[in-house]
């Protein structure tokens, strides 16, 4: 499938945008962010653990 041109356009057009925009927002908003992207990384591994050592221990059940 080929993207047309105007999709790209349209594409890099939204990026630029929200690249300007969030260049004009606070300091302490950006600090915000970093935390806020912190916490879903860390609730991330935090499932990913819990789901790991949940199949790890059915499969000890199994054997």
């Amino acid at each position: 499938m080929v993207k047309s041109a105007t999709t790209k356009d349209d594409a890099h057009a939204l990026f630029h945008s929200l690249r300007s925009a969030y260049s004009a927002t606070p300091t302490n908003l950006k600090i915000i962010d970093l935390y806020v992207v912190f916490a879903v990384f860390t609730a991330l591994i935090q499932v990913l653990d819990l789901y790991k050592s949940l199949l790890f221990d059915n499969l000890r059940l199994i054997e």
